[in-house]
């Protein structure tokens, strides 16, 4: 993945650096030798149209709290890409090499005035949408987070390294249809209309505050249907093969201990698989379910994830 440098005109960081250079609070750093703050990003890929890559961010919120000064401490500053370049809304500046900050970062870039410092929320709504889009990222929320971060000694050729991780969960649904499918003439079109995923809410709180950025389902919430985005289908070869489609869902992490399951209409009949047992979504895991339907038969549907073992299974059912 490739990093993207934040830069400020060499310019204007050596007239604010003049103007600060009486004050007692700046100390010269000599990496970077202006006190200048800069980043380099990149986003730990999930494999899913719907969530963002190093190459499709182009804004993010960026934080730093310093305990020791006000002054050297920026709350949900705005940083946008502009071609190539990380550009802030304001200049930010380091105190000195040797003061150790705290790091946020999240994205997409929100400004909420409920809050009077970012950093310091406990409970910031985070959205998954129920009718889910490739291509548009509005569901993902990427974060980022270093205690006691040193300039000296973490910079890294002199940027704050952010690699974004994904707070919310993906359920990757995989269908395989029976080769009865096939039996006539080999199946070359996806016949799955209106999926749905039931059971989840679509709303979370994140917490900036904990070591780890985490969020936590809105308990309050009914559960709603959520519609999952459409990957590839795979047409069958011959007579004896297996057509698949896959589909890929951005979830709010959270416990379903029951009502779980995946709902599909198929040459006008109704499909639903159910979970057996409770269904955890976890932070940045990629869940997998896998179903297989036959023509008016009953195959069978699993779920499972990394790193974490094969969990729940059930049975796909026609009603």
């Amino acid at each position: 993945m490739k990093a993207i440098k934040l830069f400020t005109m060499a310019a204007l960081a050596t007239a604010v650096f003049a103007s600060c250079s009486n004050d007692e609070d700046l100390t010269q750093s000599n990496y970077p030798q202006d006190n200048v703050v800069r980043v380099t990003t990149s986003v730990k890929d999930i494999n899913t149209r719907a969530f963002h890559s190093t190459n499709t961010l182009d804004e993010f919120a960026f934080c730093i709290v310093n305990p020791q000064s006000t002054k050297f401490s920026y709350d949900n500053v705005k940083v946008t890409k502009e071609a190539s370049t990380w550009t802030p809304a304001s200049q930010m500046l380091w105190q000195n090499a040797s003061q150790p900050v705290d790091i946020i970062a999240y994205a997409p870039y929100s400004k909420i005035s409920r809050y009077e410092k970012m950093s310091n929320a406990t409970n910031y709504p985070v959205y998954v949408k129920v009718q889910q889009e490739a291509d548009t990222y509005e569901s993902d929320f990427l974060v980022y987070k270093k205690k006691g971060f040193v300039p000296e000694t973490d910079l890294k050729n002199g940027a704050v390294d952010i690699t974004f991780t994904h707070a919310l969960s993906l359920l990757n649904i995989n269908i395989e249809f029976g080769n009865e499918f096939s039996k006539t003439t080999p199946l070359t079109s996806n016949p799955i209309k209106n999926i749905n995923i039931g059971g989840s809410v679509d709303r979370g709180y994140a917490d900036f505050t904990k070591n780890v950025i985490s969020v936590t389902a809105d308990a309050a919430r009914e559960p709603v249907l959520i519609t999952p985005v459409i990957g590839i289908f795979n047409a069958a070869a011959n007579n004896d093969a297996h057509a698949t489609v896959n589909y890929s869902a951005i979830l709010i992490p959270q416990t379903i201990a029951q009502g779980f399951r995946v709902e599909f209409e198929m040459d006008s009949k109704i499909y639903v698989w159910t979970a057996s047992e409770s269904v955890t979504l976890e932070s940045g895991k990629k869940h997998q379910l896998n179903l297989t339907v036959g023509k008016d038969v009953v195959k069978s549907g699993y779920i499972s994830s990394e790193p974490w073992t094969e969990g729940t299974g059930g049975t796909l059912e026609t009603e």
